[in-house]
């Protein structure tokens, strides 16, 4: 199990968004993940050894990245990936 697994199932939500501060992409995400009501749980990989160890293994040098329950991920803001999401009825 990954990190993000781990989360996803510790914290019981669809995505995790790893990110950090200051970041404008970061901070577009939480709130176009917040506007379409995706539960998600955030993680600053600057304060999060294991984090930035985990996306950078996954050959992303910047974030946010989100990852899913269903282990897809991605890299930047990405809206039509969080509309999909709410589309597919994971929203609270």
């Amino acid at each position: 199990m990954n990190h993000a697994q781990q989360l996803l199932e510790q914290h019981q939500v669809p995505v995790i968004l790893y990110s950090k501060t200051p970041c404008v992409q970061c901070d577009a995400m939480v709130r176009k993940l917040t506007k379409e009501r995706v539960p998600f749980h955030k993680v600053d990989v600057t304060q999060d050894p294991a984090a930035y160890e985990f996306v950078t293994s996954l050959n992303y040098a910047q974030v946010p990245v989100a990852y899913t329950s269903g282990d897809e991920h991605w890299g930047g803001y990405v809206p039509a990936k969080v509309e999909a999401l709410a589309a597919a009825d994971i929203a609270a």
